[in-house]
């Protein structure tokens, strides 16, 4: 049987039934677009048909848990590399970024056009108290501006100009994000126009919390409440029948089963079948907590994808979503 003491610790700090209110958050928008979504007919761009709901909110403490999903693997490195390319190199070359996520997107040179990273190495020029005040790009603009008035409602990064939109070769999912700082912890609330859920929605969660950690260890700051908003969140037609079974897992594993046979996940790490190809240890899962650690300089601007890692991290197998282009 399940230790009663070893469950009680990993039931605190956010987490209930062995998942953290971010999961449960995430788990319920998905379940809800699969029930009540709206289903208005093929999209033009993508052509395929989608459920969908729109204003999905998840608010999530990053300094009590790390959002990144156990229901399903999320390859956590590739979305921090992701985010390290737009924000920290601000680059929209493909030839800058190691995995692959942009290929399809670039063109013979590598480049995206005017979207992401060429948006973000934009000058800021701002006038406040009387003074104008220069930064050579936005996110000197909101770490400096943070610095300098802890108390300021003007930390806003974007993605979405809308003058440039027909240069960008994918229009940002991702595009505003609001910084402010509240009692020692930095705060973030993330705009996101259209969201894949099973696909994009928590790659994006988990690599703008990366950035959240990132910028309060360069401001000397605790992480706080990282709050996303998804405008048109859905389910690709191609994507359903893998939801489906993404639901039933988690339900499964909260029940405290493993994913193998059904049978009780206690009874079944005694070791019997233990070995066996394709076994989920329901308790690794549910026990395992999470947690992005950071080495090295406290500098945004020196810290390398080396310097990153998510430890703890026990998931349930890659869920073989298709990407709609």
């Amino acid at each position: 049987m399940t230790d009663t003491a070893q469950w009680d610790k990993h039931k605190k700090d956010g987490y209930r039934l062995g998942f953290s209110d971010y999961e449960h958050q995430y788990m319920a928008a998905l379940k809800d677009i699969m029930e009540y979504g709206f289903s208005d007919g093929v999209n033009e761009r993508t052509a395929h048909a989608t459920k969908r709901l729109p204003g999905i909110v998840m608010r999530v403490d990053v300094g009590t848990q790390f959002p990144i999903l156990k229901s399903k693997k999320v390859y956590w490195k590739s979305a921090i590399e992701e985010i390290l390319w737009i924000m920290q190199r601000q680059s929209n070359n493909i030839h800058d970024l190691r995995p692959h996520i942009w290929d399809s997107w670039a063109d013979k040179d590598g480049s995206i056009g005017s979207a992401y990273g060429y948006q973000i190495n934009r000058p800021v020029v701002i006038n406040i108290i009387g003074e104008t005040r220069y930064y050579p790009n936005q996110v000197a603009f909101v770490l400096e501006y943070l610095k300098e008035f802890p108390n300021g409602r003007w930390a806003t990064l974007t993605l979405l100009n809308p003058t440039e939109m027909y240069k960008m070769n994918l229009v940002p999912c991702c595009h505003t994000s609001t910084w402010n700082l509240d009692g020692g912890k930095l705060n973030c609330v993330l705009d996101q126009r259209s969201g894949d859920m099973p696909v994009g929605v928590p790659f994006n969660t988990t690599q703008y919390a990366a950035l959240m950690c990132l910028f309060a260890r360069h401001l000397g700051v605790e992480p706080g409440v990282l709050t996303h908003v998804i405008a048109d969140a859905h389910v690709y037609d191609n994507q359903m029948e893998l939801v489906e079974k993404q639901l039933r897992e988690f339900q499964s594993l909260k029940d405290g089963y493993s994913l193998d046979n059904g049978r009780r996940a206690d009874d079944a790490v005694e070791g019997k079948d233990s070995a066996k190809e394709g076994y989920v240890d329901g308790d690794a899962i549910r026990y395992s907590r999470p947690k992005l650690v950071i080495e090295g300089d406290t500098d945004f601007w020196k810290v390398d994808i080396s310097n990153i890692k998510v430890v703890d991290y026990v998931s349930n197998s890659f869920i073989p979503y298709p990407v709609v282009e």
